[in-house]
């Protein structure tokens, strides 16, 4: 789902919500890749991203473009010591 919905990232709002077009496509997208569970809605998808995963992917999106800060999906924002974690953690809060 986030990779689907980074992918599609161009069509967010200014707001970082989807259109409900984009929602339901996510959901056809990922039933593919689903082994058990119900399959996916549109409303599923659409919840799942706001209560979820958007506060985590802006939250990223901010951090890695931060000064001094950076961020890769191999190793993370790499924070290591004591000062870095420190930095790190109240960008997070």
């Amino acid at each position: 789902l986030i990779h689907y919905l980074h992918q599609h990232r161009a069509k967010a709002g200014d707001n970082g919500n989807f259109k409900s077009s984009t929602y339901h496509s996510a959901a056809q997208h990922i039933t593919q890749h689903l082994t058990s569970g119900p399959m996916k809605t549109t409303a599923m998808v659409r919840n799942k991203w706001l209560s979820h995963i958007q506060k985590i992917y802006q939250d990223l999106e901010g951090f890695h473009t931060k000064s001094g800060c950076h961020w890769d999906n191999t190793c993370g924002a790499g924070v290591q010591g004591k000062f870095d974690k420190e930095v790190f953690e109240d960008y997070a809060k």
